[in-house]
């Protein structure tokens, strides 16, 4: 599969702290914390966005909200991650609450199928305070931050890796680079130049990799696509990546601004410590891997892999020859 750039995609995560416009994701009406015992808090807030859809035909899909929470003592203290538990929330009337098991969020999502804007007021989460040492006790107070990010949930199943064709890099079913690799299981993948494990073109005209000294894998542990998996509806915007620079510390977010402001449509400013994007919905430029990585272990998700993105691209439709990750070989280029 071909790729003009690379967009960062993060997995298993647009956030809104209060707002993220791509579909005007709005999380509002957050609510005090109230503590339920020793180890247990509550906090609420209302959740809605455009254009939501849960379908169960075709590719049988819907969109989520990937939701998590950071919290501070006072205004001087930084931003930690809340650790959510896996029950004991609270969804509002047509949504349903999906939890994870490390507690680094939740997805909120349509619980029956449809199509439309949603609008969930009331959800409330429950948080392990005494997981994250918070100091809480009757009396005191901490400030709450809920935070959201617009996703696409991709259905399990097995797909084709490669496209058939004879683009540079791709993978195919050793020993015919003509041939796709199909992904039948989340088990442990020989990778090496023998007889039909998957194998890869590299360089700059599709020769093959040196071979490795021995037969390798990729083990059953790396995310391969098969299982079903949320990734983002939309590139990291601007207004989302400095809001994410407010939350951290003024010395963390001084190596993770880029400082391009003015350059190629880039439009955020920091002044005196506070970030600020001009024009918050355009997809923020000039990330290195690094801040990718940063921003996605502050949201509790991490980067897709090659095989996921190959899999949220094509799901199981058999591929195109030389395709782009939009399922065909045609292309356009805007004048820059």
């Amino acid at each position: 599969m071909k790729r003009l750039l690379t967009i960062f995609g993060l997995v298993a995560f647009v956030f809104a702290i209060p707002r993220a416009s791509a579909n005007n994701l709005m999380v509002s009406n957050i609510t005090s914390v109230s503590i339920a015992d020793a180890t247990n808090a509550l906090f609420g807030f209302d959740i809605a966005w455009d254009n939501s859809w849960r379908t169960t035909t075709h590719e049988a899909n819907m969109d989520a909200a990937w939701v998590f929470a950071k919290w501070r003592t006072n205004a001087a203290a930084p931003w930690l991650h809340a650790t959510l538990a896996t029950n004991g929330h609270t969804a509002a009337a047509g949504s349903e609450i999906v939890s994870v098991p490390n507690g680094a969020g939740v997805w909120v999502q349509r619980s029956m199928a449809g199509t439309g804007d949603v609008d969930f007021p009331g959800l409330q989460l429950q948080w392990l305070y005494a997981v994250d040492n918070a100091p809480l006790q009757a009396g005191s107070t901490v400030d709450v931050a809920v935070c959201a990010v617009e996703m696409v949930y991709i259905p399990g199943g097995a797909f084709q890796l490669g496209s058939g064709g004879a683009e540079d890099g791709h993978f195919y079913s050793y020993p015919d680079t003509s041939t796709t690799f199909t992904v039948a299981s989340e088990a442990a993948i020989p990778t090496s130049m023998s007889a039909t494990a998957l194998w890869g073109t590299g360089g700059t005209n599709g020769s093959n990799a040196v071979a490795p000294t021995n037969n390798s894998s990729i083990p059953a542990a790396f995310p391969k696509g098969f299982d079903a998996l949320y990734c983002m509806k939309y590139e990291i915007s601007q207004g989302q990546y400095a809001e994410f620079l407010n939350r951290l510390t003024p010395a963390q977010a001084t190596v993770r601004f880029p400082n391009s402001s003015g350059l190629r449509r880039h439009t955020i400013t920091n002044i005196s410590g506070v970030y600020t994007a001009t024009v918050p919905d355009r997809a923020c430029n000039f990330l290195s891997s690094e801040d990718g990585a940063t921003y996605a272990d502050w949201s509790g998700l991490r980067p897709m892999t090659e095989l996921e993105y190959e899999k949220a691209c094509r799901g199981t439709n058999a591929p195109a020859a030389n395709e782009y990750a939009w399922g065909n070989n045609s292309v356009f280029l805007w004048p820059f």
